[in-house]
C-alpha cells in the first residue's frame, strides 16, 4: 500500500493517453505503454495478443446545423464506431422518440436512416 503507483498509473492512463475505444490510436498507445509499465514492475514476460476489430474509429468534429426555417447549430454527439457521412448531409428533421431499439424497430424501422 505504501508503494502503490495506481495513483500515478490512473493519472497517466486518463490525462496523458485520454479515452480509447477499442481499435483506435489512443488503445494502441495504453496497451504498449501498459507492456512497458509491467516489464518496469519485474514481469518476466509481457505482449500483446493481435485482436481484428471492425474499422478504426477516433471521435472527431460534428456539427448539426438547422438550416430552415431558420438558420441554428444544434447540439449532437456521433456515436462510436458509426460511419462517417463523407461530408455534408442536408435532409428533414425526424423526432425520435424511442426508448428502446425494439421501440425503434418497431415503429421506425426502415423509415429513417
Amino acid at each position: 500500500m505504501k508503494r502503490s503507483h495506481v495513483p500515478a498509473d490512473l493519472q497517466y492512463l486518463t490525462d496523458v493517453i485520454g479515452p480509447r475505444l477499442t481499435g483506435s490510436a489512443a488503445m494502441r498507445r495504453a496497451n504498449d505503454w501498459t507492456a512497458r509499465k509491467f516489464r518496469e514492475y519485474g514481469m518476466d514476460s509481457t505482449w500483446l495478443e493481435p485482436w481484428k476489430f471492425g474499422q478504426n474509429w477516433e471521435r472527431g468534429p460534428m456539427t448539426l446545423t438547422l438550416v430552415a426555417p431558420h438558420k441554428r447549430q444544434l447540439y449532437g454527439e456521433s456515436w462510436a464506431w458509426s460511419p462517417g457521412t463523407k461530408g455534408s448531409v442536408v435532409g428533414d428533421v425526424v423526432y425520435v422518440d424511442a426508448k428502446t431499439g425494439a421501440e425503434f424497430k418497431q415503429r421506425f424501422g426502415g423509415k429513417v436512416k
